[in-house]
């Protein structure tokens, strides 16, 4: 049976100074008169066990253990009890003869515990004990009054005090928190059964979404080789198509240059004409009366009108093949890959340019006016736009500006500026479905003669104004002009479309 050899008490209750009570092997008393200090060993004991209650130990709370001062003496900071056990039969859990458990406590009611020396917890201190058969709130040590409250017991109260001495009770306490410790772990195995479940689902729709991930991985290196393959078919079209052209471009020049060579010999003819008018006149003059004269003369003045009229049209002819030689020059160099790329879909009716005839007396004033919308490429729809959009995006070809005609708005159909030549939208020929793209475009833009009646309109009227030889005046009143280059970026076949 573990034996109690020693307890040193310092600062705790009435014990100031460091006090060392030895229990000898046997009957051990301690006796003295009221008030010497006798019952606060038993409660230095209890406090070192680790009992809870400072009630217990005769203290409203944990800091009145400590001595506060008297008239002659000065209180202290902290107690400390040390209580010594001999262990020789090892009743305790340790290979050490002489086991020290002390505990200290301070002023603001914080206790260390520490067994043999080493800082231990209080739980620690609660389980070495207890493997003694020694409790914090036992019967271990009987108190004041333990006897009366005992007697006074019925005897279901008596059986738990004694199965609490026997150890039944301990077991008890330490039967249903393990019951409540597996009903912990229960709940915590079907948390993780739960949470296994889950995961065996997460890995099971991860595994689908892996094989449709490879699936699609597959599905799409099949497609860039598909898009491959169309690109270069496409490009080998481009090629023939080219060809073609080149070969029309030959044709068109050497009849332009058969046209010019007829233009020359009718010019001639023309003179020849113009002198034997003038011969004829003459005669005329001198032979008014011979009316074979006047017949020849009306002849000859017919064929002169004839071929005047003929002459008229042959220009019109060669500034027609002209303009188409232009526009076939400078079809690959005005547009752009992604323009072309777009061209063949469904609903994109063609290039702004390419969709709009214009005279050539306003020819440099449309390049001017529209400028980078000649590019623009006009669709149906906001859908087809797009749909357009996306296409360059996936395949990677560039950029375009488009024009749906379900969406683009024009100004509102008003007056010119007085002394202006009208708005460009009226002076140029396109089929009535693109009316909104080309009001959009030119609608707001009015064409003058040349940048003095720009002057003078703006005077009076706030509008966009582009010159003849283009030169273009902002609503702003910025001025964009000087020496011009011609541009072949639009048609100017006006036979094309009627007004």
């Amino acid at each position: 049976m573990v034996r109690l050899e020693k307890i040193v008490l310092q600062g705790f209750k009435s014990f100031m100074r460091k006090t060392s009570v030895p229990f000898p092997t046997g009957f051990s008393l301690v006796t003295g008169p009221n008030g010497s200090g006798k019952s606060n060993i038993g409660d230095a004991i209890t406090f070192v066990i680790g009992r809870g209650s400072s009630r217990a130990m005769r203290a409203k709370k944990a800091q009145d253990l400590i001595f506060h001062g008297s008239k002659t003496k000065k209180g202290v900071d902290s107690a400390s009890v040390i209580l010594y056990f001999d262990n020789s039969d090892r009743s305790l859990p340790s290979e050490e003869k002489l086991i020290s458990v002390s505990r200290k406590i301070n002023t603001r009611g914080v206790s260390t515990y520490r067994l043999n020396g080493k800082v231990a917890t209080k739980e620690q201190i609660l389980d070495f004990f207890a493997q003694a058969g020694l409790s914090a709130n036992g019967h271990n040590i009987i108190q004041q009054g333990d006897v009366n409250q005992i007697v006074e017991m019925d005897a279901i109260e008596r059986r738990e005090i004694i199965d609490e001495i026997s150890g039944i009770m301990e077991y008890e306490d330490k039967k249903k928190k393990a019951m409540r410790e597996l009903e912990k772990i229960s709940e915590k195995v079907k948390e993780s059964e739960l949470v296994l479940q889950q995961k065996e689902e997460l890995v099971e729709r991860l595994g689908k979404e892996r094989e449709a991930a490879l699936e699609y991985q597959k599905l799409q290196e099949n497609l860039e080789k598909i898009k491959a393959a169309l690109i270069w078919k496409q490009y080998r079209e481009n090629e023939k198509g080219m060809k073609l052209i080149d070969e029309k471009l030959m044709e068109k020049e050497a009849a332009a240059s058969k046209l010019g060579e007829e233009i020359k010999a009718c010019d001639k003819k023309l003179e020849d004409a113009e002198g034997s008018l003038e011969e004829l006149t003459k005669n005329v003059l001198r032979a008014s009366d011979q009316i074979e004269v006047s017949k020849k003369l009306a002849n000859l003045r017919a064929s002169i009108e004839l071929n005047r009229e003929r002459i008229e049209s042959n220009t019109r002819e060669i500034e027609r093949l002209d303009s188409m030689i232009d526009r076939l020059r400078s079809m690959d160099r005005r547009t752009s890959p992604a323009v072309k790329a777009v061209l063949n879909m469904d609903g994109v009716c063609g290039m702004l340019s390419d969709l709009v005839v214009v005279p050539p007396k306003y020819r440099v004033a449309v390049d001017v006016a529209g400028g980078g919308h000649l590019s623009d490429v006009v669709v149906e729809n906001t859908s087809v736009a797009t749909a357009c959009v996306k296409y360059l995006k996936s395949n990677k070809i560039g950029r375009a500006r488009f024009l749906p005609l379900d969406r683009i708005r024009g100004r509102p159909a008003d007056s010119a500026p007085a002394g202006s030549m009208g708005w460009l939208s009226k002076l140029v020929h396109f089929e009535p479905k693109f009316t909104q793209a080309m009001e959009f475009v030119f609608g707001s833009t009015a064409c003058v003669k040349n940048i003095d009646d720009a002057r003078k309109i703006s005077a009076s009227s706030r509008a966009r104004m582009v010159t003849l030889d283009g030169d273009l005046m902002e609503t702003s009143g910025a001025v964009t002009g000087g020496f011009y280059k011609k541009n072949t970026g639009v048609t100017t076949d006006v036979t094309k479309y009627t007004q």
